[in-house]
């Protein structure tokens, strides 16, 4: 298994999803739309919550490598467990089984994952296998399917195996598999996770302090039609008019959703505009060598399928986020 090393991702989604078809690199000076609450070059990182990412990573790292062993002495279920279980339920109010409230096939439960509602999985702890137990419970009163809200229900549930699950070791040939040779250690490649995790911090801070000193509105309008002309094109593949696509897919009718894709817009175009300013007061751009490099950093052997499929813009921003993050945290420490 081979990961591929890309910076805070999931943050770049809003910024870079349509981007590759949306607005070029400013060429104007960004300081007329763009203004700090305070110096992003005095920005305070939470460490701890920096950290706290870190060992989070790595324990779902060690998690991936875990190993499941099958109880086979009588012992009953604990907290942590991995139960596979059959279960029925009833209302109580008019004895009825509203579909999805049972199941006959057998399915996995971990214990303590608050998976279920309220009460489901305390209530198999202690159980053994081949245990058939009944469990008084009520749904949540803000349970989403409305129709169960609130209404007590009985579920007579069977215990058919117990497995219990050992974290597996981060070790230096994980790091060395998981990076694709990147990093050889446990030591460089929890290096790797505490740069990348203060970068992402670094990110949010800047798009935290950062808002419009005036709004560009044609630019703003300008990604508004990239994103609905996307959302066109998804509903056009799909045989489907926008309005029937956007309620089959987000359970919204059009002008609710469309307001939302306005505010995304506006987002998408204010986080934009934060990371090319500050590499403007940094006097930096994203080419040349720069580009050359930080391309073959975040897409490697995938830079021309990147490129050719979302467009160089897209890489652009996505190294520009990357460039702008660092050239402030090589300031801040």
């Amino acid at each position: 298994m081979k990961r591929k090393l890309l910076f805070s991702i999931a943050a770049l989604v809003l910024l870079a999803l349509f981007a590759g078809c949306s607005n070029q690199p400013y060429n104007y000076d960004l300081s007329e739309y763009i203004t700090f609450s305070s110096d992003y070059k005095t920005i305070q990182l939470d460490m701890d919550a920096v950290q706290s990412n870190v060992d989070t990573a790595i324990e779902d790292i060690k998690s991936e490598y875990s190993t499941t062993t099958e109880v086979t002495d009588d012992r009953a279920a604990a907290d942590g467990d991995t139960v596979s279980i059959t279960y029925a339920g009833k209302m109580l109010d008019d004895n009825s089984s509203p579909e999805g409230i049972s199941n006959d096939e057998e399915s996995d439960l971990v214990l303590g994952s608050d998976t279920m509602i309220e009460g489901f999985e305390d209530g198999i702890i202690g159980m053994k296998k081949g245990e058939t137990k009944t469990l008084h419970l009520t749904f949540p009163s803000d349970y989403h399917a409305t129709e169960l809200a609130g209404r007590a229900v009985d579920f007579d549930v069977t215990v058919h195996k117990i497995s219990t699950t050992t974290a597996g070791e981060f070790t230096d040939e994980i790091a060395n598999e998981i990076s694709g040779g990147q990093y050889t250690t446990v030591a460089e490649y929890t290096e790797y996770l505490l740069k990348e995790e203060k970068l992402a911090a670094v990110q949010e801070k800047l798009y935290e302090l950062a808002s419009f000193k005036v709004k560009p509105e044609k630019e703003i309008r300008k990604e508004y039609e990239t994103y609905v002309n996307n959302y066109k094109v998804m509903a056009l593949n799909n045989g489907q008019t926008l309005e029937d696509y956007i309620y089959a897919s987000y359970q919204q009718d059009l002008n609710t959703f469309l307001k939302t894709v306005a505010q995304e817009a506006a987002t998408g175009v204010q986080q934009k505009m934060t990371i090319y300013y500050v590499l403007q007061q940094e006097g930096k751009t994203v080419t040349g060598e720069i580009y050359d490099t930080m391309a073959e950093e975040l897409f490697g052997e995938y830079l021309e399928t990147y490129e050719s499929y979302y467009g160089k813009e897209y890489v652009e921003n996505t190294i520009a986020v990357r460039y702008a993050c660092q050239l402030v945290l090589d300031q801040i420490g």
